[in-house]
């Protein structure tokens, strides 16, 4: 968390994936192996919080939900209004990824609770794949528009 006025850092935090303490009393080779220490994709021993690029996560939602109320004032097609219902599907297959397979949302297996969808109830259930939609229907050009508005694409250094 950052001070919104001079940048300082006020509270981080990276909770790894493991429980450290196996490294108190040691392990050998094969259950460091096992326990995914050395998957690259997951990177387990990165302190993501200092060391990583990464998606912004949930907080862009919040840049996405406004882009696409903003821009469906001007075209419905390539935004929302707060009228809008969007039904999760789980997996977003409208962008599939290298692998052929689209972005879920995190609760895609209960899905059943993010169906027909507002702005509101997006945010509140936090769906992913409503965002997704949102996002698709926007394009890339109009998310990096507001992204600029928010001050998101220049360098917080």
């Amino acid at each position: 968390m950052l001070d919104v006025n001079t940048g300082e850092v006020l509270a981080m935090a990276c909770y790894p994936s493991f429980d450290p303490n196996l490294f108190i009393q040691g392990m050998t080779d094969a259950e460091y192996k096992a326990d995914g220490f050395k998957d690259t994709e997951k990177a387990p021993l990165l302190n993501k919080a200092i060391s990583s690029k990464d998606t912004p996560g949930s907080i862009f939602k919040m840049v996405t939900g406004l882009a696409g109320l903003m821009e469906g004032e001007n075209d419905i097609t390539h935004g929302i209004t707060l009228q809008t219902r969007i039904d999760c599907e789980g997996e977003y297959t409208k962008i599939l990824k290298p692998n052929g397979k689209g972005p879920r949302c995190w609760d895609w297996r209960h899905i059943s609770q993010h169906q027909n969808q507002t702005i509101v109830d997006g945010l509140t259930h936090s769906c992913d794949y409503f965002f997704y939609d949102v996002a698709n229907r926007l394009g890339i050009d109009l998310i990096d528009k507001w992204g600029k508005k928010f001050g998101l694409t220049s360098s917080t250094v």
